[in-house]
């Protein structure tokens, strides 16, 4: 198979790759510029605490509970507004508005290179939290 890299850099491409599955490091875009950014892995972690060392805890029963109330209340909505009845799309309507995933969207941060942030600040480098709809 035919390659744009050189060895050495395919080599390191590949050396990175192992890194990032060993959770050595994470690599991560950068909040303004987008350019690529490499964190260890604890330095990426401490840097999510300051956003979620205040968040509570939901387990999976309490997510159910949740997605059901939010589903009713979607569905009062619909019926309320009549949101497909002119077209006789209201079932189509439903269902593109009725949650079944149970899931929690991810989180992930961009770090903010515009902040001038150095190793030998000794705290966290400064990130933005993006979270994420699209699951799956």
């Amino acid at each position: 198979m035919d390659s744009n890299l050189s060895r050495s850099e395919l080599a390191g491409m590949k050396s990175l790759q192992k890194r990032v599955l060993n959770k050595e490091i994470i690599i991560t875009e950068t909040d303004k510029s987008r350019r690529f950014c490499v964190l260890k892995y604890d330095q990426y972690l401490a840097s999510g605490m300051k956003h979620t060392k205040n968040d509570m805890i939901v387990t999976c029963e309490q997510v159910k509970v949740l997605q059901k109330c939010v589903n009713d209340h979607s569905k009062w909505l619909r019926r309320i507004f009549g949101l497909g009845s002119c077209w006789g799309h209201e079932e189509r309507i439903g269902n593109n508005m009725t949650d079944k995933g149970e899931v929690v969207a991810p989180l992930y941060l961009l770090v903010k290179d515009h902040k001038g942030w150095s190793v030998s600040d000794g705290s966290p480098p400064p990130s933005r939290p993006v979270c994420s709809g699209n699951v799956g």
